[in-house]
């Protein structure tokens, strides 16, 4: 050196990083853009790129004027705690809420409380202190809507609640169907007669049945029917039991019409029932049910059977009322039936018509008797021909025939 320049004598005046400051002044002579070597030491600058007062050098954060480090948000979000709960809003999902970091069920600013302990938040809890309901349903909270009966009304609003058939008693109570079975305008529970009609519930023999249905059932008899039982008609005198057997007498037999029954003029004697059928006598012959063939106001059977006249066929007429054509009070039928010819076999014996002298049986006597009469001449065989009845046809039976010629029987 000539001359002690900027270093002074023995000191080189070098500026080795060019930066216009000798060496011996620079205190980072390495470094051409700091003589000192600052906050952030030599080679490095010491930029603060953010402003925020904190070399780049020193700031985690440096283009973050607000902070320095990241923190628990990270550079360029703010560790703010905006509810002071302890949580950056950062990680925060409801950072106004100091009660919450989450929506949770029911949002930020509303507490995810379940007071009835029902599995379901207050905040979608209509009934929050039933733990049975959440929602008032029919009953409201704190009442369940059970429906017992299954009849869809809930118990709450269900006067028989037990009964599916009734929501309110009604005239006949829980349990039991207002029902008016025969539509009378009175129900089954208070109807003495549930099956029939009987709007008037007459009971006339107070044993708890109506009329109608005693008489239905067959408990009561109702001979007229006028829905009154017989015993009432007898016991209020509305009809007359002369033998006092239950029976009004104008359900009984009267087939005189004289409004005595029966079987009263039958026990009394005043009329007569031989056949002991329970009907007059003369009733039996009135109505044709009897025979009375000889008019003694007897049945043909009774006087039969009495022994007052016989019956030698057994058909029931007695002998006297059947046909004798010879008068010998042996009917013509029993007479044919002992042995009597009758050829023709019209019920008469021959006897009686032979004596006609009509041997044909065609109703004329004629050359046809005539023929059969002179072929059985001198016969004492022949059933028919012996008119004078002398053992044999001959001369004496001709004149009779002759005399008998041409009659119609």
């Amino acid at each position: 050196k000539t001359a002690p320049g900027t270093c002074g004598c023995g000191v080189a005046d070098t500026d080795t990083d060019a930066d216009g400051t000798a060496d011996c002044n620079d205190l980072c002579p390495s470094d051409p853009l700091k003589i000192a070597d600052g906050t952030c030491g030599c080679g490095v600058a010491d930029t603060d790129s953010d402003g925020d007062g904190a070399a780049d050098c020193n700031d985690s954060c440096p283009a973050d004027a607000n902070k320095t480090a990241p923190g628990i948000c990270g550079c360029g979000v703010a560790d703010t705690d905006s509810d002071g709960d302890g949580t950056a809003d950062c990680n925060d999902l409801c950072p106004s809420d100091p009660l919450k970091i989450a929506a949770g069920t029911c949002g930020c600013g509303v507490a995810d409380t379940d007071s009835d302990g029902d599995g379901a938040a207050d905040c979608n809890d209509g009934c929050p202190a039933d733990a049975n309901k959440t929602a008032p349903g029919t009953c409201g909270c704190g009442v369940a809507d059970t429906d017992s009966d299954g009849d869809g009304t809930a118990n709450c609003n269900d006067g028989c609640p037990t009964d599916a058939n009734k929501i309110a008693p009604g005239i006949c109570g829980c349990g039991v169907a207002d029902t008016d079975s025969d539509g009378d305008t009175i129900v089954d529970c208070n109807d003495n007669c549930p099956a029939i009609s009987n709007p008037s519930q007459v009971d006339c023999n107070g044993n708890g049945i109506g009329d109608t249905c005693d008489i239905a059932s067959g408990q009561a008899f109702d001979c007229n029917q006028n829905n009154i039982p017989d015993p009432c008609d007898i016991a209020s005198g509305a009809s007359i039991d002369i033998d006092s057997n239950g029976v009004p007498d104008e359900c009984k037999n009267d087939c005189n019409g004289n409004s005595i029954p029966d079987p009263y003029e039958i026990a009394q004697g005043l009329e007569f029932d031989c056949n002991l059928n329970g009907v007059l006598d003369s009733c039996d012959i009135a109505s044709g049910f009897a025979a009375d063939c000889n008019g003694n106001t007897i049945p043909d059977s009774c006087d039969i059977s009495g022994g007052a006249e016989t019956d030698c066929d057994g058909n029931g007429t007695p002998d006297s009322c059947q046909a004798d054509c010879n008068n010998d009070g042996i009917p013509n039928i029993c007479e044919i039936t002992a042995g009597a010819a009758d050829i023709d076999g019209d019920g008469t014996p021959d006897s009686c018509e032979c004596a006609n002298a009509d041997l044909t049986l065609d109703g004329i006597v004629g050359g046809d008797d005539l023929a059969i009469f002179l072929a059985n001449w001198g016969s004492s065989t022949y059933p028919c021909g012996d008119f004078d009845n002398n053992g044999s046809i001959g001369g004496g039976d001709l004149s009779i025939l002759l005399a008998k010629w041409g009659i119609v029987h």
